[in-house]
């Protein structure tokens, strides 16, 4: 009865299995009620019903902080040699639903948690690359004084060329600024 939790969602009022979502409490019946029957969707499971000749039905909410997550299903057919489930079986499937409930909890908070770490990642490879293009940025920028320097010079007509001698209009040996001898 896999499918019943995988298959579909189970609406609360959905006959017997809607009773133990509300109450949130472990049932146990000594036939197979029909609507449980009914949610059975497959020819295979259906078949596995018929097989088994379910002789006791053991239902036991998946409970979390007060919340029923799902359903316990427990199946018993005569050929098992243990005779129908009992009380005593309640109290050992409860347990058992309770420890499903909080390991389903556990898959759940750590899918989240696997999501936020790739969001986490996703973010610090981003921020890398926004650095680097920072870096290169203000390694560009570091340039600028000395383009400023250059730049304040020529307007106001001075500058040196790579050999050290000046030009401009003030200056010595340039071209606008020279005085003939």
């Amino acid at each position: 009865l896999v499918e019943l939790a995988m298959g579909r969602p189970l609406p609360a009022d959905a006959g017997t299995l809607g009773d133990v979502l509300r109450s949130c409490k472990a049932v146990l019946y000594q036939s197979l009620p029909e609507d449980i029957r009914r949610w059975a969707t497959t020819t295979e499971t259906r078949e596995y019903l018929d097989q088994l000749r379910v002789q006791s039905v053991l239902l036991a909410p998946l409970v979390l902080r007060g919340e029923a997550l799902g359903i316990l299903v427990c199946l018993r057919g005569p050929g098992e040699g243990r005779g129908p489930y009992s009380e005593r079986d309640i109290t050992l499937v409860r347990d058992l639903s309770a420890r499903a409930a909080l390991a389903l909890e556990n898959a759940r908070l750590y899918a989240k948690l696997q999501g936020q770490i790739e969001q986490t990642d996703k973010a610090e490879a981003s921020l890398r690359k926004a650095e680097e293009r920072l870096a290169q940025s203000q390694r560009a920028l570091g340039q600028v004084p000395r383009v400023q320097r250059v730049a304040a010079r020529v307007r106001r007509g001075r500058w040196r060329r790579r050999g050290g001698e000046e030009r401009g209009r003030r200056g010595r040996g340039g071209a606008r600024g020279e005085r003939g001898e």
